[in-house]
């Protein structure tokens, strides 16, 4: 337990150590300057680039919004005046009577002709069910 204390105390201090030589290091480089200004160059950029094109996009809903307004809906003209007729006239000369039966016509067909037709039918229908 104690040799691995004693380890953790001279691996902190060993870090602290390379720490600040890198920040030492650094600073006498010059870099940290011009980090700072890269990134600070970037940051006006990127807000140049957003604030131009959120610039341009209102300019195009500003557009949009004023040719939607300039629409005019067709609407249909009824006429102002309608004349209306005084009085429906009709123009039946003759008064209609009750409707007449149709003639009967003989068409040919027996009951019996007829009968045997379903019969015949039925026959067949029979044969093709027990086939199925």
């Amino acid at each position: 337990m104690e040799v691995q204390g004693d380890l953790d105390k001279q691996i902190k201090e060993a870090a602290a150590n390379i720490g600040k030589q890198i920040s030492n290091a650094i600073s006498r480089s010059g870099l940290d300057g011009q980090l700072t200004q890269l990134v600070n160059n970037m940051t006006k950029l990127l807000n140049y680039n957003l604030q131009k094109t959120m610039n341009n996009l209102s300019k195009q809903i500003d557009a949009l919004l004023k040719k939607m307004t300039q629409v005019q809906i067709p609407t249909g003209k009824a006429p102002r005046k309608v004349v209306l007729p005084k009085r429906a006239e009709m123009d039946v000369n003759t008064p209609r009577g009750p409707p007449t039966a149709a003639p009967k016509v003989n068409v040919g067909l027996n009951s019996d002709m007829i009968k045997s037709q379903m019969e015949t039918i039925e026959k067949e229908m029979d044969l093709i069910e027990t086939k199925i």
